[in-house]
């Protein structure tokens, strides 16, 4: 091999050597790309418009003011392994704080709290649950705010009642503690609002159904204009996403729909209001006290009416009787303890029964 071949060759291999090299450096950096906080979702989107978004609000607003990085993961399945795969990953790109919003997540967040003790967790709705034993076990890197779902549904069944409506339903997503805390409720409200107007025994009709999904679809559309369709003047949504397709439905047949975790009336101008959870602020509030080293973990908080951070949306409701002043009372007649809402959510809804109101389940 002569000399002007030896010295091409020669440059050709240090070419490659550091191509390679740099392409190995940028995938390094791409799988090392630090996200200082990350939320664990469902397979719902980020942008549900409801619950899941809400959350992400809360990440979004106190990375962006106090200059830190977030992401969201989603497992790749609705098992508990894809779960915590998914964890894994969140701490391997650095996560220190791991905001995990949603009922389902009980088993995998109690892996995960114990798998990194230096991680902190921040449970939406959800308690870790000991694989052993099968009770809540909150380890001291965790903790979990847990809204009282009854208040909202007490004050969406009142209203609506109050309102003037008579025939109405509740769509839920899941046969679920959290989705019967709003179901229930939301027919003792009811109930309440009928005995304070001195209507007749079983005057207000209720249509009741799990829906089976959080998903929006054709068939969710479909069932809830069936119901409008069978003189369902308003229904109570639920169901993530598939709330949207209720909307749908209302708006075809100029009915309402109560939206739920958050204001929903800018989705739809059916939404009369909404029972809403302080979910946003919340997470907010919780990083911030992680950051300031103010983090008590081990413990769980219940929120509610009475801790400020459930309410009926009152500035964008639609509603032409039911007003502030009626909304106020009712609060403060929760708040104070007059009106006290069974918790009591073991029955099946079949046997759930109450004066003023006929409840007709739907399987």
């Amino acid at each position: 091999m002569n000399k002007k071949v030896f010295v091409k060759v020669a440059f050709l291999v240090i070419l490659a050597i550091c191509i390679s090299s740099c392409k190995n450096n940028e995938n390094k950096d791409i799988n090392n790309k630090q996200n200082d906080i990350a939320i664990i979702t469902t397979l719902s989107r980020i942008d549900d418009g409801s619950y899941i978004q809400s959350a992400w609000e809360g990440i979004e607003k106190y990375a962006k003011e106090h200059k830190k990085t977030c992401k969201d993961y989603t497992p790749k399945e609705k098992t508990e392994l894809s779960t915590v795969e998914t964890i894994d990953l969140a701490v391997k790109n650095g996560a220190k704080v791991v905001v995990i919003p949603g009922m389902w997540f009980g088993t995998p967040a109690y892996t995960a709290q114990n798998k990194y003790p230096d991680t902190k967790f921040v449970l939406i709705d959800c308690l870790p649950i000991n694989t052993k034993t099968k009770k809540p076990d909150i380890a001291k890197n965790t903790v979990a705010k847990l809204f009282y779902q009854q208040d909202a549904g007490f004050l969406a069944g009142y209203s609506i009642v109050k309102e003037g409506y008579k025939n109405i339903g509740f769509m839920g997503g899941f046969d679920s503690d959290v989705i019967r805390q709003y179901g229930y409720s939301f027919i003792e409200g009811a109930d309440y609002a009928a005995k304070q107007m001195g209507l007749g025994e079983k005057s207000i009709k209720i249509k009741y159904t799990y829906v089976g999904t959080f998903n929006a679809s054709p068939e969710i559309e479909d069932s809830a204009a069936s119901w409008y369709g069978d003189n369902t003047q308003v229904i109570f949504a639920c169901a993530g996403q598939a709330g949207i397709s209720v909307m749908k439905a209302a708006q075809n047949y100029d009915k309402c729909v109560v939206g739920v975790d958050v204001d929903q009336s800018s989705i739809s101008k059916s939404v009369i209001t909404s029972a809403k959870k302080n979910i946003k602020n919340i997470v907010y509030k919780e990083l911030d006290n992680i950051y300031n080293n103010k983090f008590i973990g081990g413990q769980k908080d219940i929120l509610s009416v009475k801790t400020g951070d459930i309410s009926l949306e009152m500035e964008n409701s639609r509603f032409k009787k039911f007003n502030a002043k009626d909304y106020e009372k009712i609060k403060n007649e929760i708040v104070s303890g007059n009106i006290v809402i069974n918790p009591d959510i073991t029955k099946p809804i079949e046997e759930i029964d109450h004066k003023y109101t006929e409840v007709k389940y739907i399987k």
